[in-house]
């Protein structure tokens, strides 16, 4: 691993994590693709990479602020020593990519982006290591739903703010802000 976090040339540095371990953090599988789900683990996992935090003060401390996150059972370095992942237990695996949508809002109201390419339950995760690891033992089981039509992409606008009259759309501005806790 620290072979892969000092290589300097990324194709080379990708090379090298590929012949690193992996798992999948959400589940146990019988083979590759999301059908092939034997057992949900109880968790979802979310990469959070530098390169996608750039205007994040001090992302090297940012495993300390997360150890605020109720939910947060685990976090740790990645494989790059660049960013983190965290282990968060969900109340129902059957909405997997459910939780998951509204974890990436939930923590983009914290001014942190998580990458979505982690979504799929079947997300292959390379085994890192990191000397201090946070561990929450009681961690609070994350169980908050968004219908998908509050789903945010980063390909496609908001749909509060693409469709209707002005009225309605003014309208839905507000339902976002009572439903987010914005301070206007």
């Amino acid at each position: 691993m620290e072979r892969v976090r000092n290589e300097t040339d990324e194709a080379k540095r990708k090379a090298l994590k590929r012949q690193l371990p992996c798992f999948t953090p959400s589940g146990l599988f019988n083979r590759n693709g999301a059908g092939s789900l034997v057992r949900h683990s109880g968790f979802v996992c979310v990469d959070i990479d530098a390169k996608d935090n750039a205007d994040v003060r001090y992302f090297s401390n940012l495993k300390n602020g997360i150890g605020g996150v109720p939910y947060v059972a685990y976090c740790g370095h990645s494989v790059s020593g660049k960013g983190f992942f965290c282990l968060i237990p969900i109340a129902d695996s059957s909405k997997h990519a459910e939780y998951y949508q509204s974890l990436v809002l939930d923590f983009k109201k914290c001014g942190i982006t998580i990458d979505r390419a982690c979504s799929n339950v079947c997300s292959k995760r390379f085994v890192s290591y990191d000397p201090e690891p946070y561990l929450n033992s009681d961690a609070w089981v994350y169980d908050r739903v968004l219908p998908p039509r509050q789903w945010v992409s980063a390909q496609t606008p908001h749909p509060v703010f693409s469709s209707g009259g002005s009225g309605q759309r003014f309208q839905k501005v507000l339902e976002q802000i009572r439903f987010y806790g914005v301070d206007i």
